[in-house]
C-alpha cells in the first residue's frame, strides 16, 4: 500500500511540475511575445522600414509602443524640418544675391539698367515660384491624408523631371546647351 501511494505520489508531483513548467512557460510566452513583436517593430523603424504597428495584446506594452511610435514619428519630422529648411535657404540665397548684386551694379552702372532690371524681376519671379511651392507643400503636409488620387504616366513624369534638372543645370551653367 505505501508502495503504491508513493508511486502515485510522485506520479502526482511529476504532473503537477510538468503543469507548473507548461504554465511558466506560457506566461513567459504571454509576457515576452508582445516584447519582441515591440522590439521587431522599434528596429524597423531605426532602419527606416514602413512597418506597420504590431497586434499587442498587453495594454501596457502597446502604450509604451504607440508613445515610442509617436516620438520616432516626431524625431522623424523634426529632420525632415531640418533639411527642408536648409534646402529652402540655400534656394532663396542664390536669386537673393542675385538681386543684391543686380541692385549694386545699377547704382555703380546706371547704362545697364535695363538687363540689370529684367535679371532683378527674374530672380524675384524665382523667389515668387519657391515660395508659392512652400506654400503649397505646407498645405500638403498639414493633410492627414490626399483630397484626390490621380494616375499618373511615371514615364511622363520622370521626362519632365529630367527635362526641369537639364533646364536647371544650364540655367546655373553647370551643363553645356549642346
Amino acid at each position: 500500500f505505501i508502495e503504491s501511494a508513493r508511486k502515485k505520489f510522485w506520479n502526482l508531483s511529476l504532473y503537477v511540475a510538468l503543469s507548473i513548467i507548461i504554465l511558466f512557460i506560457s506566461i513567459l510566452y504571454f509576457l515576452f511575445s508582445p516584447i519582441r513583436k515591440l522590439s521587431e517593430y522599434i528596429s524597423a523603424l531605426r532602419f527606416q522600414k514602413r512597418v506597420p504597428f504590431p497586434k499587442i495584446s498587453v495594454p501596457e506594452i502597446r502604450g509604451l509602443g504607440e508613445e515610442m511610435d509617436r516620438l520616432f514619428r516626431e524625431l522623424a519630422g523634426k529632420e525632415y524640418v531640418e533639411n527642408y529648411v536648409q534646402s529652402m535657404t540655400h534656394e532663396i540665397k542664390s536669386p537673393l544675391s542675385s538681386l543684391l548684386a543686380s541692385s549694386e551694379l545699377i547704382i555703380e552702372n546706371p547704362d545697364r539698367l535695363e538687363s540689370l532690371v529684367s535679371n532683378i524681376q527674374l530672380e524675384g519671379r524665382r523667389i515668387q515660384t519657391i515660395l508659392e511651392k512652400l506654400l503649397e507643400l505646407s498645405s500638403l503636409e498639414n493633410q492627414s491624408q490626399l483630397e484626390k488620387k490621380l494616375n499618373l504616366n511615371l514615364q511622363d513624369v520622370v521626362q519632365e523631371t529630367v527635362a526641369s534638372s537639364i533646364s536647371e543645370a544650364v540655367r546655373k551653367k553647370y551643363v553645356s546647351e549642346s
